[in-house]
């Protein structure tokens, strides 16, 4: 495939008057979009964590990376990004175009919009998958790692969330609930916008977004899972309490989690509400 390169504008999600312009070469191979280290910490973006990354010439390395507001192609959204080396790879990478909607035109060299099946969805439910893993609906994962041991909310996909206003994120539930992957929660107007989807296995897995201070950003992010009588029995209080303890730690320094459950009728629901503490 020919290589070209497109204009992108580099945001900080908690400050946006902090911006860098530059040119991304269009790598559909990377993963991740990759940033040099001057243009992060020239938009004053902070590394939440570290990832391992397979170079071209084999060798594998650890980067740190970060969350920060894209403007490509008309459109500004948060996602996340790898944080390179002075001068190294500038590179725009598999999961930011799918979370643009946008595919590749080799020919023509250029992005071309493409019908987004569920990409926020996606994103958004990635902490919930965790927590199914942690509690059992991944038996090969959960008979290898306790649910302490296992990352049951990715600080990533938080970042992207609280970095959403109320319409893009609005429109990621109507885009899901058209697709037929999930039900609107909440009626609008209101503060509270969400969604909740059906686990083959019957259980509810909701994520909702709270506006109530205002459209730009969430206060609180909430996510519920629940679980019907015959899955509940299997877990016991002090399991869940060690999966509320596990993502309160795992989400540490930047998120506050607090978790709470409930036996209702034989079930359990567990509910999380994620606080930004950056705000």
């Amino acid at each position: 495939m020919g290589t070209f390169r497109v204009e992108v504008t580099v945001r900080n999600l908690q400050d946006p008057g902090r911006t860098r312009t530059l040119s991304l070469l269009v790598d559909t191979g990377a993963t991740y979009t990759t940033l040099p280290r001057d243009v992060v910490e020239a938009v004053g973006c902070q590394p939440i964590g570290k990832r391992r990354v397979l170079l071209a010439n084999g060798r594998e390395e650890e980067w740190p990376f970060g969350a920060v507001s894209l403007t490509l192609e008309g459109q500004e959204l948060p996602t996340v990004c790898l944080i390179g080396p002075n001068g190294g790879p500038a590179l725009l990478g598999a999961v930011t175009l799918e979370e643009f909607a946008l595919s590749v035109d080799p020919v023509a060299k250029r992005l071309i919009p493409v019908r987004s099946y569920l990409t926020m969805l996606r994103r958004s439910l990635v902490i919930l998958a965790g927590f199914a893993a942690a509690l059992g609906h991944s038996p090969s994962v959960a008979q290898q790692r306790t649910p302490a041991e296992i990352e049951i909310l990715s600080k990533a996909d938080a970042l992207r969330l609280f970095g959403l206003t109320k319409e893009q994120w609005l429109q990621n539930v109507r885009d899901a609930v058209a697709a037929g992957g999930a039900t609107q929660t909440d009626r609008q107007p209101s503060p509270m916008v969400g969604m909740s989807t059906t686990t083959p296995e019957g259980d509810l897995l909701t994520v909702r977004l709270d506006y109530s201070k205002g459209d730009r950003r969430p206060t609180f992010i909430q996510v519920v899972v629940g679980y019907r009588p015959n899955r509940a029995a299997r877990f016991t209080d002090q399991m869940l309490r060690d999966v509320i303890m596990a993502a309160q730690r795992q989400m540490a320094p930047e998120f506050e989690v607090h978790g709470s459950v409930e036996r209702i009728e034989g079930g359990v629901g567990v509910f999380f509400a994620i606080v930004d503490r950056r705000q």
